[in-house]
C-alpha cells in the first residue's frame, strides 16, 4: 500500500472518530416568559450522564427591583435563591451535575419568581421542537 492510500485511510478513520464523538452531546434551549419576566436556559447533556446548564431570568417591567426570590424546578432538581437589587434586572442561572439523571428535553422547567410584593410563574419549554 502506498503512502498516499495509507494517509487517506488514516485521515478517514480520524475524521469518523471526531464526528462520532461530536454526535454524543446534545444542547437543548429552554425559553419562556410571563408578563414581567423572560427566561432562557441552555442545557448541554453528555452521554456520560452529565449535564451543564446556564441561562438567565430577565425583568421586563418598569419598577425598580428590590429583593428577588426565584425557584426554577426541573424534572430532577431545583435551582433557587434570592438576589438583592439584581444588576440590569438580570438573574444568572448555572447548574451542573455528573453521574445524574438528566432532564428530559420534553419536560419544561417551572419558574416561580417573587419581587416587590408580586409573584409570577411560567414554564421554560424546549424551543427546538
Amino acid at each position: 500500500m502506498n503512502k498516499r492510500k495509507l494517509f487517506i485511510i488514516l485521515c478517514s478513520v480520524i475524521f469518523s472518530l471526531i464526528l462520532a464523538s461530536c454526535g454524543k452531546d446534545q444542547t437543548n434551549r429552554f425559553e419562556g416568559e410571563s408578563d414581567n419576566w423572560k427566561g432562557l436556559y441552555l442545557l448541554k447533556q453528555n452521554e456520560d450522564n452529565s449535564e451543564y446548564g446556564e441561562g438567565s431570568l430577565v425583568y421586563k417591567g418598569k419598577e425598580k427591583l428590590k429583593k428577588v426570590v426565584y425557584k426554577v424546578e426541573g424534572e430532577y432538581g431545583t435551582m433557587d435563591g434570592s438576589v438583592e437589587t439584581p444588576e440590569d434586572g438580570k438573574i444568572t442561572l448555572n447548574d451542573s451535575c455528573s453521574g445524574c439523571t438528566k432532564q428530559s428535553s420534553n419536560t419544561p422547567f417551572h419558574v416561580t419568581i417573587e419581587w416587590n410584593n408580586h409573584k409570577e410563574t411560567f414554564d421554560l419549554k424546549n424551543s427546538q421542537k
